[in-house]
């Protein structure tokens, strides 16, 4: 329930009473570690390994530590034990073996991601599309945002097309190979998939998730009424809290492109009222507010509300070093920004954002670099994900560093 310092109380008091009850101390450390207490989460897991050796939950826990921290190697060496500990000669698993695997796999993808190396996490969601059933579609999904992640769209093109060939029935790979190709200029192909996915067969559900993904399309076009239309469809469609919630995040997302920000506040906040944890909508919430200059402890609870639930998400650590930079506070500004580039490096946003916070602190040479590096990342991004407004702001700031360092470089003495 977030409520994390309560349940470190009280876990924390059931392991003086029990100093063998390994279970607790393991849900101990992962209470440390979601409160960004890294060394106390490592040391509490070290006191539990000699009470519970073989736990793969303990192993998984101290791979996240080692996520969290930024020590990738020891992190993959850890899940990577933990696969080949498990592994089966005869590749065989029970259900609930095949669900551990499952999410071993998917972190070491993660992890792979964060690191830049496409290729092995590719392998990892591979593994997870062998494990079958259900898991096929995640490990598809897997691939795709992998290759996505690292600009190679002509890849994330050809597995989701494979996805989609191998699972035809699966609404939810036709509708992620449809996104795929509407972004990648295929624009009526990937339409006519989304929409062929509503028939008079198809189920509730079904209708609602194409009328989001439309509207998702519409949105990322900046074909706006047609967005509207869909989300007006999928509401309808929308029954349980959680699908409302959906529909709501989506409403805000639309009316924030249109810069219609009364509207976007009204519907991040009909859906915080469905679930106020949604880390999701906590951060664009946060980060529209931040981006804007107003509100900023409002968005700093926000923001740091969605860290918490997801400490190792690069985008949420962008959106935090972004709250801090607008709020002056350009050290802890530049360590959240320097985080969230380790994780999302192909972001041309946590670029820019690294610049102007180097920029601000007197580090030209150092501003300089990451918002080249920000206009390489725009040059290899989707036409969606590179707003010509946005790619000119950093195009002109770039300039004027440049100009500035030239005068710096030539001046006497330098």
């Amino acid at each position: 329930d977030g409520q994390l310092d309560e349940a470190q109380k009280i876990l924390t008091t059931i392991v003086t009473a029990e100093p063998q009850d390994a279970q607790s101390q393991i849900h101990l450390s992962e209470i440390q570690r979601r409160q960004g207490h890294y060394d106390a989460a490592l040391a509490t897991l070290e006191k539990a390994k000699p009470l519970a050796p073989d736990s793969l939950e303990l192993s998984y826990n101290e791979a996240l530590i080692y996520d969290s921290l930024g020590r990738y190697d020891e992190a993959t060496g850890v899940l990577t034990k933990l696969l080949s500990g498990s592994a089966h000669a005869d590749g065989k698993y029970s259900d609930q073996e095949k669900a551990n695997r499952a999410i071993f796999l998917e972190r070491l993808g993660i992890i792979y991601r964060e690191e830049n190396r496409t290729t092995d996490a590719v392998v990892a969601y591979k593994q997870i599309v062998a494990l079958g059933g259900d898991f096929v579609k995640s490990g598809y999904q897997g691939q795709v945002d992998a290759y996505r992640d690292a600009h190679q769209w002509k890849d994330a093109t050809a597995v989701a097309a494979e996805a989609a060939k191998a699972l035809p029935n699966e609404h939810g790979i036709q509708l992620m190979y449809a996104g795929q190709l509407a972004d990648t200029g295929q624009v009526a192909e990937g339409l006519a998939l989304a929409k062929a996915q509503i028939t008079e067969k198809s189920s509730t559900s079904d209708q609602r998730d194409a009328h989001l993904a439309l509207a998702q399309i519409y949105t990322r076009l900046k074909r706006f009424p047609e967005a509207a239309a869909e989300l007006d469809r999928a509401s309808e469609l929308a029954k349980r809290p959680e699908e409302k919630l959906y529909v709501a995040f989506l409403r805000g997302a639309l009316a924030d492109k249109q810069k219609n920000y009364d509207e976007a506040e009204a519907q991040f906040g009909k859906a915080l009222t469905i679930d106020p944890q949604n880390a999701t909508i906590l951060n664009y919430f946060g980060y529209m507010l931040a981006d804007r200059g107003v509100r900023l402890p409002e968005a700093l609870v926000m923001i740091q509300k969605a860290v918490d639930l997801d400490p190792q998400n690069g985008a949420y650590l962008d959106s935090l070093g972004w709250v801090y930079f607008k709020s002056g506070q350009y050290v802890l500004a530049e360590e959240n920004l320097r985080k969230a580039k380790e994780r999302i490096s192909t972001d041309p946003t946590v670029h820019d954002h690294l610049g102007e916070v180097y920029e601000k602190t007197g580090k030209l040479k150092l501003a300089v670099a990451q918002w080249e590096r920000s206009m390489t990342e725009y040059a290899h991004s989707l036409p969606a994900d590179a707003d010509p407004a946005d790619v000119a702001k950093v195009q002109h700031k770039l300039e004027n560093a440049r100009v500035k360092l030239s005068k710096l470089t030539a001046a006497p003495g330098k």
